[in-house]
């Protein structure tokens, strides 16, 4: 019950990050945002790749798999947490600033690489190679969710917080006339 409440937390948290996101702040910020990702990355994603290599072999889950651990500990490195960048962001004030909107953006975009990279990982790890067509599949589900998120997405947000504002603002009215 616990972690049913700590992850409702986390979506409300989330709801009202997005409510503050202004999207065309995040165009501004775009450019930099996506090189900021690129480079939140890279960076951990080779320095964990190295670790995973240079490990000895008695840390090692699997000895003989080295690779797998290699990838695992790479994007293990190499994700932020939108959640805490979000909080952290909002407890600022930050949220409604172009700093703010940059490091959203980039939270945005790493986690998005973060789940394609993991889907990599987890075909490597698990077959011993990539399935290109599995992977491409993955890769366009991501992209299209994005889009559907970014478009239809906001709309049916947009439409559900005005209906449920409406029905609770006119139970609130009928309730206080019953008074």
């Amino acid at each position: 019950m616990l972690d049913a409440i700590a992850e409702f937390g986390v979506l409300l948290l989330l709801l009202l990050i997005g409510m503050d996101a202004d999207a065309k702040l995040i165009r501004a910020v775009g450019r930099p945002a996506l090189a900021f990702s690129a480079t939140g990355v890279l960076i951990p994603f080779a320095c964990g790749f190295w670790l995973g290599f240079m490990l000895p072999p008695e840390f090692l889950p699997e000895p003989n798999r080295r690779m797998a651990t290699a990838l695992f500990l790479a994007v293990g490195l190499s994700i932020s947490s939108i959640k805490i960048a979000a909080m952290v962001v909002r407890d600022m004030g930050f949220a409604r600033r172009d700093l703010g909107q940059l490091i959203i953006a980039s939270a945005i975009l790493e986690d998005s690489i973060g789940w394609i990279l993991i889907a990599i990982i987890f075909d490597v790890a698990s077959q011993g190679a990539a399935d290109i067509g599995r992977l491409a599949w993955t890769i366009a589900g991501v992209a299209l969710f994005l889009a559907a998120s970014l478009t239809f997405g906001r709309r049916f947000v947009s439409i559900a917080i005005r209906l449920v504002h409406d029905s609770f603002a006119c139970e609130f009215r009928s309730s206080r006339s019953s008074w």
